[in-house]
């Protein structure tokens, strides 16, 4: 089959749990079918990871988003989309992921080539879908945006601007609907996202499969680093910087309560300068680290107090595969396979959360029991060859029902 993959930023590196859904999704389907990947550069400097995703597309086209061609058309073009967004309400997402120098781009594609399936990653990417040819037209939601907006303006302190905050998610919200309408199936990453497109727009959606990269996971280590604890996420997601900021400011102290020397690691890219203001008293900012598996074979207990956003935490899988004890919310362990008290710990106040991540700082066997479970659980019930099969059947059933359609 031909496939086409349209994603807002490039697939690699590694380094965010969106990227290594699609580089899953790119290494299932290599080889039996022929790829190409439709994306942006964000930087020129990414231009140097072309070559390793090469090796699975038969095509890339990447061209540099125009408002990173220099710091003067990062302005102009922040001033037009602004403007584009107010005069339309068209959320400013959209023109950012849709840029014109990529549509011409795939205009001109269209002419020679159409494509037996096309899948299109987040809503705010959909409008690209008008500009490629091909039979079968999928949205890949990570995520239910517009409910994840709603439940952040839900929280106490969700900041100033709440009128303009909803505005915007009102039109986001209409984006997001008219794409998940429009496609012609949906695919998610959780039931709770399955479930949540059943509600909003009346329509089935399949759950894609994901195995995480559980072959990262060397031995568990016989000695970590005592009273530790790891908040691991990429600081430019407003769910990652709320869950530092209530970890610190509600949490923490807690646990400083009942385990005085308790270590707190904050580690994820792109950490903002209040991120790094929670340095001391025991939280120490990693910021972006070169080797994250070294904090996740260090630390003794993960932390990961999420109280809003959707989709999969791929951070979560690789906690686990390392055999790490984990406490986490509802809303964290979503997409996640296992048992609340065998795999990991649900906590939802930072009463309850603080609590349970002093119990496992203590109880060795507790912990060691809990880390132990959940990386046989990874092992057992994420088989990478069986993930794979399950993700070609996945594509193959789009094409195959296209063909019986017509």
């Amino acid at each position: 089959m031909k496939i086409a993959i349209i994603k807002p930023i490039l697939p690699y590196p590694l380094d965010q749990g969106a990227r290594r859904v699609t580089h899953q999704i790119l290494e299932a389907l290599h080889g039996e079918n022929e790829l190409t990947l439709i994306t942006r550069l964000t930087s020129k400097d990414e231009q140097k990871f072309i070559p390793d995703l090469s090796k699975l597309c038969s095509r890339i086209i990447a061209p540099l988003a125009p408002n990173k061609r220099s710091f003067f058309h990062r302005v102009a073009y922040r001033i037009f989309y602004l403007l584009k967004s107010v005069l339309l309400l068209r959320p400013a997402v959209v023109s950012y992921s849709c840029p014109g120098v990529l549509r011409k781009q795939l205009r001109a594609l269209s002419k020679n080539v159409e494509f037996d399936v096309l899948q299109v990653e987040n809503w705010y990417s959909w409008p690209l879908a008008k500009d490629v040819r091909s039979k079968v037209k999928i949205l890949l939601a990570h995520d239910i945006d517009f409910r994840v907006t709603e439940r952040r303006l839900s929280l106490p302190g969700a900041g100033p601007g709440r009128f303009l905050k909803r505005l915007t998610g009102w039109c986001e919200k209409r984006a997001e609907l008219r794409a998940l309408n429009e496609s012609d199936a949906i695919f998610t990453l959780t039931d709770e996202d399955s479930r949540a497109v059943k509600e909003c727009v009346g329509r089935d959606s399949s759950v894609l499969p994901f195995c995480g990269s559980t072959d990262l996971a060397g031995d568990i280590l016989e000695k970590r680093e005592e009273r530790s604890i790891l908040f691991l996420g990429s600081f430019r997601a407003d769910f990652n910087r709320d869950a530092a900021a209530h970890m610190v400011n509600e949490i923490f102290p807690l646990v400083k309560k009942n385990v005085p020397d308790a270590k707190l690691y904050l580690v994820g890219s792109f950490p903002t300068e209040k991120i790094f203001s929670f340095s001391g008293s025991g939280v120490v900012v990693a910021g972006n680290v070169q080797d994250v598996g070294q904090y996740f074979g260090m630390a003794q207990v993960f932390a990961l107090p999420l109280r809003y956003g959707g989709g999969l935490r791929v951070r979560l899988f690789e906690a686990m595969a390392h055999g790490m004890a984990v406490v986490t919310t509802r809303i964290g362990r979503s997409g996640v396979p296992g048992e609340d008290g065998v795999h990991f710990l649900v906590r939802e106040s930072p009463q309850e959360f603080a609590l349970g991540l002093s119990t496992l700082l203590k109880d060795r066997v507790l912990r060691e029991r809990l880390g132990k479970n959940a990386r046989d659980l990874i092992k057992n019930k994420c088989n990478k060859a069986d993930t794979f099969a399950r993700i070609r059947a996945l594509y193959r059933s789009q094409s195959h029902s296209e063909t019986a359609a017509s």
